[in-house]
């Protein structure tokens, strides 16, 4: 691993190349940008874009180099029609035209898949170094079932890692910018011996404080991260290949703290009209024998007169954010950093049996340990909502397929099987916050969550292209699986103050059921409150009715995803598709922290029926044009809610579903190159989201019908322009320049109902913003050498990628602010 000191060294001595570029080898399917004709692996087998019933995005290897693309979040403004947010834990959410699912536990899947060469990151915690040394990004859109797995229903993202060559090469690339932000990346590729290849990438990343706090001097947003990836492929024959690769990641570096919205409800102290900020004061003479005495501070929460030294109150007004990125405030004396790493090995052997039968398998285990420390309440007062999170993944994914070329048909035939192991444990602390209850007159500070998961998983599935006529082709697909899931997980108190509460709590309900008392449960040690016996019993093993324990569950579904694809081509070079098609994303259970027995239910699993009729024509290189309509018809669409269980505890976080809800919508992209070496490119997506059946609470615990709201997280409107011109400046050298935009309409972190004014959900809202990026620089003409500056957000646009309510407040969580930088990088 670089030291700090090296990068920045190797930084500085980069710079004194006269435009040093890294300029990547071009393996035979990565397509020139100007070459008109693009070369995907959608289908698993190498097809031509024209020839691919589907939307696809597919963006080359240097495409993202120039733009800096080295974080998942980056992805989105490439996409329309993509939107990736911070879940406040670090794990990304993916939403691809509406479909996701703000869930932030290890152990839960996105809805939209992840792969690397087709090996998967079966959870988005696993994406972070997925943007390595690659050679180009597809992303596949609507259900993708058959091919790609359960899980599936918004789509598919695949990483196409570059590859070992023929002939020996390497590069180095340094980035250094604002904030102290940068990285050092260098690779190295080319034959072993006559059989075997080998190719060794690595990154290291660093960076400055970019957040500052409002309230001392002090600073938080430190990166120190470091990846690498190793891939060797060994070709004994001109029928047997395989391809290993193993693959990691470090990341130390610190975590984000949000910005402080509202203190709930929100409509009283909202962060944008009536600035407000919790703090803690010294209360104690506040009290006297003759009771209160006025002018006192009154808690926020209750109305009341504040008679204790520990209570925070509302104090300080104007010490907030606002809209300034870079504002934000935490606890004093913690390390708010991470110490999270990622290790993956995989297989991929491939034996051509003969002229037309071709035997694929595919192996991979992947190993995730996290431990961070998240500020959640955006406030500098100790230990008022801060959690502890630590957890791990061990995940085994095994394939084989086996794929026929024959007369104009193209078949496959294939099983895979899965078997993961999640722990995620957090630990709550609430030591000052209004969250601190009192419970039967004692307090709780705090509690922890034990969450494990055992999951296994197998499919049979195939798929087949066959050519009807020259220009018509049918392609159908399905795939048989089954998902069974094993949850063991309580909740525990914190330390001993709250192991007396939760025990006299439990005692007194126990006293209800005519049941002796129970010893004072210890700091760590499982409880949860079961209404009936039975329940209790067949959960926790047998303990009797209140008698702490873990709770075991199970879920075990089926489901059948296919697709079916009606492909037209009125020239060589033009496609016109009818697609439609149903995906799956399994049941999953959540980490949530609460008494109730009721957090422990799962999810069942959400279902996904989709329609699309597109088109895609190209006139050689200097136009093309991709057009989509879709609609999808979403049964149980899973959410994280609040549900009501009824007394003693009311409202509690859980898991949820949307019994029916639609998605409408319209895509197109369209690239010209009217002039040598200049290239325009524009697309949007259009998107009409509703919730057609549920009945949920809102944050604020209302009870209400939902029917009508549109998605969360799901912009109407999702726009990117992109412009870049290459001249030739003498024989040896390019200049070159870009500028990208990317527009993003007015969305909202919850839902909201047409029709049914609630103050409280204003804060939630996340205002639509329009993000540019440039870049400029000199390049060798034979592509050895590549020097330019670059900026991102370069206008400075304040925009926020997730709101949450936690606790008694509300936070957002803030994009980066305006960037900028050089790159220099050169191949050998």
């Amino acid at each position: 691993m670089f030291s700090r000191k090296s990068l920045l060294i190797l930084s500085t001595a980069l710079s004194a190349i006269p435009g040093a570029a890294l300029a990547q080898n071009a393996t035979p399917q990565e397509q020139p940008a100007d070459a008109g004709e693009i070369v995907v692996t959608a289908q698993r087998r190498e097809q031509a874009l024209s020839n691919v019933g589907m939307s696809i995005s597919a963006i080359g290897g240097e495409q993202l180099k120039t733009r800096n693309f080295s974080e998942p979040s980056d992805l989105a403004k490439l996409v329309p029609g993509l939107s990736v947010s911070d879940s406040g834990f670090s794990t990304p959410i993916y939403t691809l035209r509406g479909v996701g699912i703000n869930e932030p536990s290890i152990g839960s899947s996105s809805s939209v898949a992840i792969y690397v060469d087709e090996v998967p990151l079966a959870y988005p915690v696993m994406t972070q170094g997925a943007a390595l040394d690659l050679q180009r990004v597809e992303v596949l859109k609507g259900p993708q079932g058959t091919l790609y797995g359960q899980n599936s229903t918004g789509g598919a993202i695949n990483y196409i890692a570059n590859k070992p060559g023929e002939r020996f090469e390497a590069g180095i690339s340094a980035t250094l910018g604002r904030f102290m932000r940068g990285n050092v990346e260098a690779f190295v590729s080319g034959p072993v011996s006559s059989t075997l290849k080998a190719r060794v990438a690595v990154r290291g990343s660093f960076g400055d404080n970019w957040q500052r706090s409002m309230s001392r001097d002090d600073s938080l947003g430190q990166v120190r991260n470091f990846s690498g990836r190793v891939i060797t492929d060994w070709e004994p024959s001109d029928r047997f290949r395989m391809t290993f690769n193993v693959n990691g990641w470090i990341d130390r570096s610190d975590t984000v703290a949000p910005q402080l919205v509202a203190v709930f409800p929100g409509n009283s102290f909202n962060i944008d009209r009536n600035l407000v900020v919790l703090d803690t004061v010294n209360t104690s003479s506040c009290s006297s024998p003759a009771g209160r005495l006025p002018g006192c501070p009154i808690n926020a929460r209750t109305g009341a007169r504040i008679t204790t030294a520990t209570d925070p109150v509302i104090a300080r007004p104007a010490l907030l954010p606002g809209r300034q990125a870079r504002l934000a405030d935490w606890d004093t004396g913690q390390d708010f950093d991470r110490n999270d790493k990622f290790l993956q090995g995989s297989v991929r052997a491939q034996w051509m049996i003969d002229d037309t039968l071709t035997l694929t398998s595919i192996t991979s285990y992947s190993y995730l340990k996290r431990r961070q420390n998240s500020e959640f309440d955006g406030t500098a007062v100790s230990e008022n909502l801060r959690h502890l999170q630590r957890g791990s993944i061990k995940s085994f994914a095994q394939e084989v397929r086996l794929s026929a070329d024959f007369s104009g048909v193209h078949w496959l035939l294939g099983a895979n099987y899965g078997h993961d192991r999640t722990n995620d444990d957090v630990t709550q602390y609430l030591r000052n916050g209004s969250a601190t209850q009192n419970i039967v007159g004692l307090r709780s500070t705090g509690g922890e969550v034990f969450a494990r998961q055992r999951i296994e998983n197998w499919a049979v599935f195939t798929n087949i292209d066959a050519e009807l006529t020259d220009r018509l082709s049918l392609s159908a697909g399905l795939r048989l699986s089954q998902d069974t899931r094993k949850f063991r997980g309580c909740g525990a108190p914190l330390d001993a103050g709250s192991a007396q509460a939760y025990t006299a709590l439990i005692n007194v309900f126990r006293a209800g059921a005519g049941l002796a008392p129970i010893p004072v449960i210890q700091p760590g040690q499982c409880y949860s409150v079961y209404t009936t016996p039975a329940l209790q019993a067949k959960d926790t093993a047998g303990l009797p009715l209140l008698t702490p324990g873990f709770a075991n569950r199970k879920l075990e579904q089926d489901n059948v995803p296919w697709n079916l694809n009606l492909n037209y081509k009125p020239t060589p070079s033009s496609l016109l598709y009818a697609r439609v098609s149903r995906g799956f994303k399994a049941g999953n259970f959540s980490t949530l922290n609460t008494l109730d027995h009721v957090a422990y239910n799962p999810v069942v699993q959400e279902q996904l029926t989709a329609y699309e009729l597109g088109g895609r024509l190209r006139m050689g290189r200097t136009f093309s044009l991709e057009v989509a309509a879709f609609r999808y018809d979403y049964i149980d669409k899973q959410l994280r809610a609040r549900i009501f269980v009824g007394p003693p505890f009311g409202n509690i976080n859980s898991q949820d579903s949307i019994p029916k809800s639609r998605l409408k919508g319209f895509e197109a992209s369209v690239t010209l190159r009217p002039l040598e070496g200049l290239t325009l490119t524009g697309s949007g997506t259009y998107i009409k989201s509703e919730i057609l059946r549920y009945i949920g609470q809102t944050v604020d615990g209302i009870l209400q019908d939902q029917a009508g709201s549109p998605f969360n997280f799901t912009p109407k409107y999702s726009v990117n322009g992109d412009i870049s011109y290459v001249r030739p400046l003498s024989a040896s050298v390019n200049g070159f320049m870009g500028a990208n935009v990317a527009y993003r309409s007015r969305t909202s972190a919850v839902f909201s109902p047409p029709g049914t004014p609630q103050p409280n959900l204003e804060p939630f809202k996340i205002d639509a913003y329009t993000l540019v990026d440039g870049q400029l620089g000199l390049e060798a003409a034979d592509g050895r050498w590549k020097a330019f500056v670059w900026g991102k957000n370069i206008f400075d646009k304040y925009y926020v990628t997730n709101v949450i309510r936690v606790s008694d407040v509300i936070v957002r969580f803030p994009g980066m602010p305006a960037t900028y930088g050089a790159t220099v990088s050169f191949k050998f």
